[in-house]
């Protein structure tokens, strides 16, 4: 496009070594939407205010971006929300006797997309799949 200009955020530190297992995603996800939140304030001290912004919130991105631009329209991908069996996990049976935590690690990878997408103005899904991963199997 025409005079667009692009940013990047720069990722300084990762998960806290020994942090609790199922907190692990969650802890780089709210890193991810931090350092992606510093970006957005510094366009901000530039006067940019977005009328709307399109984002994915499964990495952290989106969640801290309602917080610089609380005007702008949000709209978000959903993509996936992740299940202890039958999509990304509990589908194979080489991988029955793992520990009993682990579906908790799968479940946790949810927090902070749920927490981007209750700012969401809209929520879109690619496929009619992907929508369905939101109700109960």
């Amino acid at each position: 496009m025409p005079n667009a200009r692009s940013v990047r955020y720069t990722a300084r530190r990762g998960s806290t070594p020994g942090i609790f297992e199922p907190a692990t995603r969650a802890e780089a996800d709210l890193l991810r939407g931090a350092f992606a939140a510093e970006v957005a304030l510094d366009l901000k001290r530039d006067d940019f205010s977005p009328d709307l912004i399109i984002g994915h919130p499964a990495w952290g991105e989106m969640v801290f971006l309602r917080e610089v631009f609380p005007t702008a329209r949000q709209i978000q991908i959903g993509e996936m929300y992740y299940r202890t069996s039958g999509l990304d996990l509990g589908f194979d049976p080489e991988f029955e006797n793992l520990p009993p935590e682990q579906p908790w690690r799968g479940h946790a990878k949810n927090a902070v997309t749920i927490l981007s997408m209750a700012e969401a103005d809209r929520i879109v899904s690619p496929t009619k799949f992907q929508a369905g991963t939101s109700r109960p199997m």
